[in-house]
């Protein structure tokens, strides 16, 4: 047995899309399933994700677009970052739709294209702010007067942007880089270019700003429960473990590594076989909160490479081999990795990457309701 199990309730992650395609008024859907689905598991979450009404699915790297197309997925998949020279032959064979912000690669697909009687299907980012990836606007005009230039060989599948700080209530900032996008959509459109469709509006922006999903949106951290740090819709990951050790530490004893933690008064600690090399962030030590009989029990010393501390001496009734629920539970005992992000001074997504691909995951259904 796995000293830590990982679960994934693709259940939830269902009605988490139900639930988004509702707020969003049914708008066409782009699911987000970069980052390993966000440490969900990519070819089981794309799966659950397109059966439950997808039309779309987006990824960070070419090699995410591959491994779908061989696990069967055949709805159209979007890279959403740059295509490379290595990538062209890939593009072409496996039919994703890739951004493209060089005129040579652009040229490199439209050979590969040709050479194999199959269009290369490309999109344009436009930098409206983020400064991450994409063209200048008056760039990414250019480029797409190019690709229309290009013939039958390339299809312009979309142009798109990346808001900065939709997910900080900044409602100038959206507003500014909305219209960045369509200054180019009304270029291009000049120039009798006409991109197959617009998108804008990434999980924040689907919800709280409806001017921007345009024709289609883009949900990434809320299908998985979550948007701007708190919980949305169900919690799909639930991890769990037990309690290997328990022991007695008497006033004045420290415990951990560098003896960090140092007992007040008669303290029983547990031991469960979870650390930083399973996902939990180190810097969450002495911060952190596990439920024990649903009860929160606090971290205490330095969380180790593969074992953390808790006290749990204020629940008495606390056994060996007891589970203990790092996240999940309902009620005052829950804990969502948005508390982790909290104790840990970082985001949700990253705290569901590192637990998600630091422990042995279990594909289930509806294992809670809410």
């Amino acid at each position: 047995m796995s000293p830590a199990e990982v679960i994934i309730d693709l259940d939830a992650l269902a009605y988490n899309l139900r639930l988004v395609k509702e707020r969003c008024q049914g708008s066409p859907v782009l699911a987000m399933v970069k980052g390993d689905a966000y440490g969900h598991g990519l070819v089981e979450c794309a799966r659950a994700l397109v059966a439950a009404g997808s039309e779309r699915l987006g990824v960070a790297r070419m090699a995410d677009a591959v491994s779908l197309r061989k696990a069967g997925v055949t709805v159209p998949v979007h890279v959403l970052a740059p295509c490379t020279e290595d990538d062209v032959t890939r593009v072409v064979l496996s039919g994703a739709v890739v951004t493209v912000n060089s005129a040579d690669v652009l040229s490199s697909l439209a050979a590969e294209a040709r050479l194999r009687s199959s269009p290369a299907r490309v999109e344009i980012e436009v930098d409206s702010g983020l400064h991450r990836s994409g063209l200048p606007p008056d760039a990414a005009v250019k480029l797409g007067e190019v690709i229309g230039l290009l013939g039958p060989d390339v299809r312009l599948e979309g142009v798109y942007t990346h808001f900065s700080s939709a997910d900080c209530g900044d409602s100038r900032s959206v507003s500014a880089e909305l219209e960045v996008l369509k200054w180019v959509i009304r270029r291009l459109g000049e120039s009798g270019v006409r991109p197959a469709r617009v998108h804008a509006a990434g999980s924040a922006a689907a919800i709280y700003y409806p001017e921007t999903r345009l024709d289609l949106v883009r949900p990434g951290i809320c299908l998985y429960g979550y948007l701007g740090g708190e919980p949305f819709g169900k919690r799909v990951m639930t991890v769990y473990t037990r309690i290997v050790e328990l022991r007695r530490i008497r006033p004045g004893e420290r415990a951990g590594y560098g003896g960090t933690f140092r007992a007040t008064r008669e303290t029983t600690v547990a031991t469960v076989p979870v650390g930083y090399g399973d996902g939990l962030p180190r810097v969450a030590s002495g911060a952190a909160r596990a439920a024990v009989r649903g009860w929160l029990a606090p971290a205490v010393g330095e969380i180790f490479m593969h074992h953390t501390l808790f006290d749990v001496t204020e629940i008495p009734s606390a056994s060996l081999g007891d589970p203990v629920t790092i996240i999940g539970g309902q009620g005052d005992g829950a804990l969502w990795a948005s508390d982790w992000a909290n104790w840990a001074g970082t985001v949700t997504d990253e705290i569901l990457c590192r637990m998600g691909s630091g422990m042995p995951r279990r594909y289930v259904k509806a294992t809670w309701n809410q």
